[in-house]
């Protein structure tokens, strides 16, 4: 990776808080040989789910290439952008199954006839895949509920906006 990068590049990892991106600096430093006297600092890793700010401070590395290495905080939380069919793309053996369900609003929550259930029972589909599609489904359920109320709020503006200029115009304002 770091080979690859050309003179005025800028190199930086992103992710949440606490899941090792210092510690990938300093490995990716170490392993393409560049000494750095003052490495990216790490700290012990919380075993909540939390992570911890560990490092909070910007920290640039010039590479022998002339690309930048750089260190930066993490982000306490990372929000999907997507729809149903980037997750679709994402998921697509999770689809493929939900796809044979008996019922096609089936939701993968335990309804009758749902082959995706059937899938986890038998040792098709592993629990933790299923468990982050779950994850990621109401993430961009909430995204949509979210985009919806605020177009039925435009809209309700919209037209009062609309009521009070016919008001004015039947005043003779």
């Amino acid at each position: 990776m770091l080979s690859e990068a050309a003179p005025g590049d800028t190199i930086g990892m992103l992710g949440k808080s606490g899941v090792g991106k210092s510690a990938l600096v300093n490995a990716c430093l170490r392993a393409n040989g560049i000494a750095v006297p003052d490495p990216a600092r790490t700290g012990a890793q919380r075993n909540d789910g939390k992570g911890r700010h560990t490092t909070t401070d910007k920290q640039f590395y010039l590479l022998p290439s002339g690309a930048i290495l750089a260190d930066v905080p993490g982000l306490r939380e990372l929000k999907l952008w997507g729809d149903t069919e980037s997750i679709a793309g994402a998921f697509a053996d999770i689809e493929a199954l939900a796809g044979e369900c008996r019922f096609a609003d089936c939701r993968h929550n335990g309804e009758p006839g749902c082959r995706v259930h059937e899938a986890l029972a038998c040792g098709e589909m592993s629990a933790e895949r299923y468990s982050r599609y779950l994850d990621y489904r109401r993430e961009l359920d909430f995204l949509e509920r979210r985009r919806n109320q605020r177009a039925i709020l435009e809209e309700r503006k919209k037209w009062k906006q609309i009521a009070k200029q016919s008001r004015g115009f039947r005043k003779g304002g």
